[in-house]
Parts: structure tokens; sequence; C-alpha cells
């Protein structure tokens, strides 16, 4: 059975904590081991950051979306502003989330993020 957590915050860079701290207690409750946390926690807040890094405007919230469904935890992360984003071709923190999470795509029209990761 798939279980949704969804949040939205403010699109300011001292909100991560929140999303590190749900995240964290999503992965342990979905039964990731304290490694996968840690790697789940750096890949979300590098997600998150990377919008605040990328678009400017920051009047609308970050639309935050964990489902979890058969040992595999997806995280969407959507920008909710107007406006359009810059993308840097070798961005240090899509090379982190690409390197961390098994799978990962960028839609950069609809500003939006997603990764997944299975329990190992």
């Amino acid at each position: 059975m798939k279980e949704t957590i969804k949040l939205e915050i403010p699109k300011k860079s001292e909100f991560i904590s929140i999303i590190r701290l749900t995240t964290s207690f999503v992965a342990n409750n979905v039964g990731f081991n304290i490694e996968e946390i840690d790697d789940l926690k750096v890949v979300v807040s590098e997600m998150c950051i990377y919008f605040i890094n990328h678009l400017d405007a920051a009047i609308r919230p970050l639309n935050i979306v964990f489902q979890f469904d058969n040992h595999e935890l997806t995280v969407e992360i959507e920008d909710l502003n107007f406006g359009l984003m810059a993308q840097e071709k070798e961005d240090m923190g899509i090379m982190i989330i690409q390197s961390l999470a098994d799978q990962f795509s960028l839609d950069i029209e609809k500003k939006k993020i997603l990764i997944s990761k299975r329990i190992q």
C-alpha cells in the first residue's frame, strides 16, 4: 500500500531543517538504515537548495511529497513560484543528488526534481 506525506514549506533556507527532520522520520519509519537515512537527508536538502539557488522568486512555497511503496521511497520537490529557472551544466548539488539517489529526474520547465531510493 502506497503511503504519502505532503509538505508545503516557505522557500527559505532556514526551513531546510524541517525537511531534513521529516526525511529522517519517514526514512526511519519505512526501514532505511542510518547510512541510507543520512544520504536521504543530504539528497533532499540539496534538492531544496537547488530551487533556492536557481529560481529567485520566493513568494510561493516549495511542495514536497514523500511516497513509500514496495521498499522504495520517492521524494518529489516542486517550486511553486513563477519565473524561469537558471540551470548550470555542472551543478555540484545535482551531482551530489545523482550520486546518492537510485533514480533522479529534473524537469526545468515544471520546476520539479524527483528522486527514488530503495531499501538495501
